[in-house]
């Protein structure tokens, strides 16, 4: 939901009611301790450790985590971190806060990743901004306990079964690593993590996005258009258009892609109507979006031609406009933007 309203907030003209949310599943689930001894065991794991998941840098803001493990002072060298992803070597500014502390650099497939979440101490999470975090659901469902920021959609996914820090509160990240280690509160974010990954399913999420897509299906059938119809409020659109009434005419099209995405004339009319208003780049994708639907009409390569002029990429629209000359010979606006070019 905070993804949703960041999308309208971004997007005005995508209303709330447009938007439909949908979270994520997990797949991942607790593997048994044998099974994570043998993990630890192949990579030479033998204390306990917090856990790196991913890419580190940028908004993920791994340093927090790093500093305050740096706080730790002598104590680092009981522990270690293990960082799984595809970078395999730690950042310089990273390391420099290790002390004693052991460092695996490790890439894992789903079956170690699920062992690797299970083993840990906690994963350290302090990402300043997620469109979800699969992470922290994955973690709770293998039994980790998780330390994070209370960011983006982080809040929605864990809800209760973490322990939250300010995003650069490093002695509060300090306090959270040594507080997660407390059997108690280890016993309580286990289970509510368990409890809470439990609810997200890809079944439900598909069924979803299903109800979502067949409402969809029944909004635009509704609002079919016969084909009659669909050249009247063309033509209509086109008089509004040379009239300079420019939102007439874009409601009149609107109205007949709504029904037939690809009705050409509509496309290449809005797409002429855009460039007459200077939107250059939606103007562009239009107008080739009507060229592969008949790429035979001369005025539909010279305004693209037109466009491309306007955006400064001269040789492309010198392309489009030997190509309307091609079609039409006699085409003398094309033979002049040319003899210009």
């Amino acid at each position: 939901h905070n993804t949703a309203s960041d999308l309208c907030r971004f997007f005005p003209a995508i209303l709330p009611n447009q938007v439909t949310v949908a979270h994520c599943g997990v797949d991942l689930n607790s593997p048994g301790p044998d099974r994570v001894e043998a993990f630890k065991t192949r990579h030479g794991i033998d204390k306990p450790y917090f856990l790196i998941v991913g890419t580190r840098g940028g908004y993920k803001n791994c340093m927090l985590f790093f500093q305050a493990f740096g706080s730790l002072g002598e104590q680092r060298a009981n522990y270690a971190i293990v960082c799984t992803g595809p970078d395999t070597t730690l950042q310089a500014a990273f390391e420099a806060h290790l002390g004693g502390a052991s460092l695996h650099m490790i890439e894992v497939n789903d079956e170690e990743l699920q062992c690797a979440y299970a083993g840990a101490i906690a994963l350290a999470y302090p990402s300043i901004y997620e469109g979800f975090g699969m992470p922290i659901a994955e973690a709770m469902a293998c039994a980790c306990p998780v330390i994070t920021c209370p960011g983006g959609s982080i809040p929605e996914v864990a809800e209760n079964a973490a322990l939250y820090v300010a995003p650069n509160d490093v002695a509060a990240m300090a306090s959270a690593l040594l507080q997660v280690q407390e059997p108690t509160v280890r016993a309580a974010l286990i289970a509510k993590g368990l409890q809470r990954a439990a609810t997200f399913s890809w079944k439900k999420m598909a069924n979803e996005i299903r109800a979502a897509l067949l409402r969809i299906r029944t909004e635009l059938t509704s609002k079919l258009i016969d084909p009659k119809d669909a050249g009247t409020l063309v033509s209509l659109g086109l008089s509004h258009q040379l009239a300079g009434e420019f939102s007439s005419a874009e409601n009149c099209y609107r109205q007949v892609l709504a029904s037939t995405p690809a009705t050409f004339h509509a496309v290449q009319l809005m797409g002429a109507l855009r460039l007459q208003t200077g939107d250059l780049i939606v103007a562009e994708w239009l107008l080739r979006l009507a060229l592969t639907i008949d790429p035979s009409v001369p005025e539909v390569h010279f305004n693209l031609g037109r466009t491309l002029a306007g955006l400064g990429r001269f040789g492309s629209a010198k392309s489009s406009y030997e190509q309307a000359l091609l079609l039409n010979p006699e085409f003398q606006q094309a033979r002049q933007a040319l003899i210009a070019a």
